[in-house]
């Protein structure tokens, strides 16, 4: 029975650490996103979209937009 209760303990214990993982990539891609998207001062419109499209890309946690 001890034997069960460690692996169940383990397992726990991995679920607990995956879920805060997760929760902690999307912070710090909203932080990213924020820090590049900063840098993107320009008066020309296009030019701003550009920058603020290379931030979402290089930012984003997946990999698409």
């Amino acid at each position: 029975m001890g034997k069960k209760s460690f692996i169940v303990a383990v397992f726990l214990v991995c679920a607990v650490l995956s879920s805060h993982l997760e929760s902690v990539a999307a912070q710090s891609s909203a932080e990213c996103y924020d820090a590049c998207s900063m840098g993107c001062v320009d008066q020309d419109q296009r030019l701003f979209a550009r920058c603020d499209r290379k931030c979402r890309i290089k930012c984003d946690p997946a990999g698409q937009v």
